[in-house]
């Protein structure tokens, strides 16, 4: 399977707990045979000196958006399924329904989620059960979701 990492930062960038959580994840599923390849955020160039190897799986190729917000077009029509989280994932909800992928959003513990259509949403994974509980309340459920409480470590 083809996963584009549609995110806002990576591990090398930024190693808070849903970055740790993907990474722990890509180098699970980098055995299993998956393919990955990150979209970081336009902004994310000023920072990091542009596009590079990603340092925590192995052989992660990095690509920016476009100043514009644009360029991701050749992404998501390489990918099987999109994989975001925190302020990219509006954008990748709205590209994966255009495009017709599979999305997951991994929420932090936070109400960042609750703006979110999570209708459009393959699988939902929290950190914390109240996560899970607040964005019930909002009254969108995602197709599957998951808690995970870290620490965790996928084998």
């Amino acid at each position: 399977m083809k996963i584009l990492l549609h995110t806002h930062w990576e591990l090398s960038v930024r190693p808070a707990g849903a970055e740790r959580y993907t990474d722990n994840a890509v180098q699970y599923l980098q055995k299993q045979g998956h393919e990955f390849r990150y979209l970081l955020r336009n902004d994310v160039q000023t920072m990091v000196g542009g596009a590079q190897q990603y340092v925590g799986a192995s052989d992660v190729p990095c690509y920016i958006e476009n100043p514009d917000g644009s360029g991701y077009k050749e992404h998501y029509d390489w990918c099987d399924v999109v994989w975001s989280h925190l302020v990219m994932s509006k954008k990748a909800i709205m590209l994966g329904k255009e495009f017709d992928k599979a999305v997951v959003i991994v929420l932090h513990s936070d109400n960042q989620g609750l703006d979110l259509d999570m209708d459009d949403v393959a699988l939902l994974v929290y950190n914390a059960e109240w996560v899970k509980q607040d964005i019930a309340t909002a009254g969108t459920k995602p197709k599957r979701d998951h808690v995970l409480v870290p620490p965790f470590k996928l084998s």
